[in-house]
C-alpha cells in the first residue's frame, strides 16, 4: 500500500504536488474552524435559553406585582377609576401570567425540582385568578367573608412569588452547574486544540523540510554545475539522475546532461574553425590597412577642398574701413581674421571642440556684420557643459555661411541667424536656422540628398554645393550611421538644418584609423 502511493506520488508534477499540500492544509484548518464554530454556536444557543428562561421568570413576576397592585389599588384603596377599566387590566394581565407561564413550562428544563415548583404555580395561578376575580363581582364589599377572601389572595400572591424565587434559585444553581461542566469542556477543548495543532504543526514542518529538501537538493547540484560551466570548465560530469524527486526533475537534469555534451561538442567544433580563421585573419588585416589608408587619404583631400570665399570680401571690407576710420577698428578685424585663418589651418584635425567652432563662427559673423551693417544679426544659444564636446571641423560654420550666403544676403532688409545647441540624453542637438529667402521643395530635395545626387558643375568649372557635400562626408566618416541630419525651408519663411550627433560616439574616424 506504501509502495503504491509512494509511487503515485512519484509520478506527481511538481505543481501538483504542491496543490495537493495545500489542499490538505486548507481541508485541515476547515475542519478546526468549522468545529470551532460549532462548538462556539452551541454554547452560545445555551447561554441564550438560560438569559431567555431568566427573562420569563422575571417578566411573570413583573406581571403578578402589577396585577396585585391593580387588585388593591382598586378594592383595598378604593380608586377612583371605573370598576369596567380596572376589570379590563386584570383580565389583560391574567391572560399574559398565563401565555409567560405556559412558556415557561416550554422553555425550563423539566428537573423534578423545577417541575414541582411549576406545577405549584399553576395551581396557584388558578385559583388566584379566580378567587381574585370574584371578588370584582362580590356584592358586599364591606362584610368580613370579603377580607377574608382579599385577605387570601394576599397571601396566594405572596405564595407565587415565593414560588418564583425558588425557581430562580433552582436555575442559578443548574446554570451554576452547567457553567462549571461548560467551563470544563472549554478547557478539555483547548487542550485538545493545542495538542492537535502541536502535531499538526509538527507533521507540517516536517514534511515541509523533507519536500524541499529533495526538491531544492538537485536545483542546487545543477546550479553548481552551471556556475562551473559558466567559468568555462566544461569537462564537468553528468549529474546522477538519483533524487527521486519526479519526473519532471529527471526530464530537466537529463535535458542538462545533453545541452552540457552538445556545448562542449560544439566548443570543440569552434576551435577547430578558430584555426582555420586564423589562418584567414593575416589577409583581412592586410585589406582593412589598405582600406584604412584609403579613408585618411579621402579625408585630407576634403578637408583641403573647403573654400574660403569669404576671405576676399572680408578684405575688401578692411580696405574701406582702414580708409574711413583711418585704422582704429581695423586692428579688431584683423584680428578677428587672423583668428579664423588659424582655425582654418587646423581643418587638417579630424575634430575640435564646439566651443573652438563656435568661437570661430562668432569671429567670422562679426565680419559679416562689419560688411553688411544691421542687415546680419545673428544669436547663439549653448550651454557651457556641451562645449566639450568632438565635432568635425567646420560642421557648423559652413551651413552657418550657407545661410549667410544663400538665406540673408539676397534679402532686402537682411534677416538673423540663430544657432542653438542642446543636450538630449547622450546625444547634441544642433539647430542653425535663418529667417532668409528660404529654398523651394526641388532645392531643398538637392540639398538633404546631396551625396545621393551627382554634383552640378558652374559655369567657370566650380562644383556647386562642395561645402556641404564634403561637411556631410566627412560626418559620415566620423560618426558612421550614428548621427541624422535634418534640413526644413519654405520659400520666404527661411532655413533650419538640424544635425543630431552622439556625445560619445561608439566609433571615432581616428579609432577606426588604427584598428
Amino acid at each position: 500500500m506504501m509502495k503504491k502511493l509512494y509511487d503515485i506520488w512519484y509520478g506527481l508534477s511538481i505543481r501538483r504536488k504542491l496543490i495537493l499540500y495545500f489542499a490538505l492544509l486548507t481541508f485541515v484548518m476547515l475542519i478546526v474552524i468549522l468545529y470551532s464554530f460549532g462548538v462556539t454556536y452551541r454554547y452560545t444557543k445555551q447561554f441564550q435559553l438560560i438569559l431567555e428562561e431568566h427573562f420569563l421568570l422575571n417578566e411573570f413576576l413583573t406581571e403578578l406585582q402589577f396585577y396585585g397592585n391593580e387588585i388593591d389599588d382598586f378594592l383595598r384603596y378604593k380608586s377612583e377609576r371605573s370598576e369596567k377599566e380596572i376589570i379590563a387590566r386584570v383580565k389583560k394581565s391574567q391572560n399574559k401570567m398565563t401565555r409567560v407561564l405556559m412558556k415557561m413550562r416550554q422553555h425550563i428544563p423539566e428537573s423534578i425540582e423545577a417541575l414541582f415548583e411549576i406545577r405549584a404555580l399553576e395551581n396557584c395561578l388558578e385559583s388566584y385568578t379566580q378567587l381574585s376575580s370574584s371578588l370584582f363581582l362580590e356584592q358586599n364589599k364591606h362584610s368580613p367573608d370579603f377580607f377574608q377572601k382579599l385577605y387570601t389572595v394576599s397571601r396566594m400572591q405572596y405564595y407565587m412569588e415565593r414560588y418564583i424565587a425558588n425557581l430562580q434559585r433552582i436555575r442559578l444553581t443548574e446554570d451554576n452547574l452547567y457553567c462549571e461542566k461548560i467551563e470544563n469542556d472549554i478547557f478539555f477543548f483547548r487542550t485538545m486544540f493545542l495538542a492537535v495543532l502541536t502535531l499538526f504543526l509538527f507533521f507540517l514542518i516536517s514534511f515541509s523540510v523533507i519536500f524541499s529538501h529533495r526538491l531544492s537538493k538537485p536545483i542546487t547540484k545543477l546550479a553548481e554545475v552551471s556556475l562551473r560551466m559558466a567559468d568555462g570548465d566544461l569537462s564537468v560530469s553528468p549529474i546522477d539522475n538519483t533524487f527521486k524527486t519526479g519526473k519532471e526533475m529527471e526530464t530537466v537534469i537529463s535535458a542538462f546532461n545533453t545541452m552540457s555534451r552538445n556545448i562542449k561538442d560544439m566548443v570543440d567544433d569552434l576551435k577547430m574553425k578558430s584555426k582555420l580563421e586564423t589562418m584567414l585573419h593575416a589577409e583581412a588585416i592586410e585589406k582593412e590597412s589598405a582600406l584604412t589608408a584609403l579613408r585618411e587619404a579621402q579625408l585630407v583631400s576634403l578637408q583641403n577642398q573647403i573654400k574660403p570665399h569669404f576671405l576676399f570680401n572680408t578684405l575688401n571690407t578692411i580696405n574701406r574701413q582702414a580708409q574711413e576710420e583711418k585704422a582704429f577698428q581695423t586692428v579688431n578685424l584683423i584680428l578677428i581674421l587672423s583668428n579664423l585663418m588659424r582655425y582654418n589651418l587646423l581643418s587638417h584635425r579630424q575634430s575640435v571642440s564646439l566651443k573652438d567652432e563656435l568661437s570661430a563662427l562668432k569671429d567670422y559673423m562679426h565680419l559679416q556684420q562689419k560688411r553688411f551693417g544691421k542687415r546680419i544679426r545673428f544669436k547663439i544659444d549653448a550651454p557651457e557643459e556641451i562645449l566639450s564636446v568632438e565635432i568635425p571641423p567646420f560642421a557648423v560654420l559652413t551651413f552657418a555661411e550657407n545661410s549667410v550666403r544663400h538665406g540673408l544676403e539676397p534679402c532686402i532688409n537682411g534677416g538673423t541667424l540663430y544657432v542653438r545647441i542642446c543636450k538630449r540624453t547622450d546625444t547634441c542637438r544642433i539647430q542653425i536656422a535663418d529667417t532668409g529667402v528660404g529654398m523651394d521643395k526641388e532645392t531643398l530635395y538637392s540639398l538633404v540628398h546631396i551625396q545621393e545626387i551627382p554634383p552640378k558643375i558652374r559655369s567657370d568649372g566650380s562644383e556647386a554645393g562642395i561645402g556641404v557635400r564634403n561637411i556631410m562626408t566627412r560626418l559620415d566618416l566620423f560618426y558612421g550611421t550614428e548621427y541624422a541630419f535634418k534640413c526644413y525651408s519654405k520659400p520666404g519663411r527661411g532655413t533650419l538644418t538640424v544635425i543630431s550627433i552622439p556625445i560619445h560616439p561608439m566609433r571615432t574616424l581616428r579609432e577606426e584609423i588604427h584598428v
